[in-house]
């Protein structure tokens, strides 16, 4: 079963900051790629950011430029718009968060939206190699 297929309910969370709303979807839990599957897989974009989370294994996310290589403890932001798939490796244990900053109107604090934004909708991956803590965050809770 595909984590991404319409039949998994997402839990969807909100945190407002300065003048930011962070929304955050998580799948309740990533089923693996039966082989089958995997042939099958297109690249896709959302409207959104997503992370990618490497706790155990190797993963390997082909995108619309180069293919992106996570080993145990690496983690990958893939802004939203960007066209990629995600193509674990058998017992790979990872996670994919969806992130999406929304701008609110707030009087005298920093532009943390300004900064957020940067990120998620940047024009490339950002890729952090040896992040073990960061990705048992992500994978396990």
């Amino acid at each position: 079963m595909d984590s991404h297929s319409p039949s998994v309910l997402r839990h969807e969370y909100t945190l407002s900051v300065e003048n930011t709303t962070l929304r955050v979807m998580i799948d309740p839990e990533v089923q693996p790629y039966e082989d089958e599957e995997v042939a099958m897989l297109r690249t896709h974009t959302h409207t959104y950011a997503e992370i990618f989370a490497c706790e155990e294994g190797s993963l390997t996310l082909l995108t619309e430029t180069d293919p992106i290589h996570l080993m145990t403890g690496d983690v990958a932001l893939v802004p939203a718009k960007f066209h990629h798939v995600c193509v674990p490796s058998s017992g790979c244990v990872w996670r994919s968060v969806g992130v999406l900053p929304v701008r609110r109107h707030s009087r005298g604090c920093q532009n943390l939206y300004r900064n957020l934004a940067t990120l998620c909708l940047s024009d490339t991956p950002i890729v952090r190699r040896g992040t073990p803590d960061f990705c048992t965050v992500i994978c396990r809770h």
